[in-house]
């Protein structure tokens, strides 16, 4: 199978060694690989996504602890200044000895 991907606007041909579902899985060497690599990607580039942005919002309700944030190059528009990562470091650094932790974690975890 040939596919043509895009970095940086340069356009890469690659040349797969599977042309088929079970010729991947062949390769693979089990029977289901090319539907388990196809949901861990939908996992993690369509749903994890969605997940982090509700965790974080959550977690900003719960705790009162808001996103850093800043204006855009546009003047108007606001836009986050760290990472959902690094917010979530920075709430679970200042909260985590507190007594109802445990109660917020619970909470995240209903999201």
């Amino acid at each position: 199978m040939k596919e043509t991907t895009n970095v940086f606007g340069l356009e890469f041909d690659i040349n797969l060694p599977f042309n088929t579902v079970e010729e991947f899985d062949q390769l693979a060497g089990c029977v289901g690989a090319c539907l388990k690599e196809a949901t861990q990607h939908v996992i993690a580039h369509k749903h994890l996504g969605r997940v982090r942005a509700a965790v974080c919002a959550k977690l900003e309700e719960l705790t009162g602890i808001e996103r850093a944030k800043t204006t855009a190059e546009d003047g108007k528009s606001v836009k986050y200044a760290e990472s959902e990562q690094n917010y979530f470091k920075r709430v679970v650094a200042e909260k985590a000895g507190e007594d109802n932790w445990d109660d917020v974690l619970a909470q995240l975890k209903e999201t």
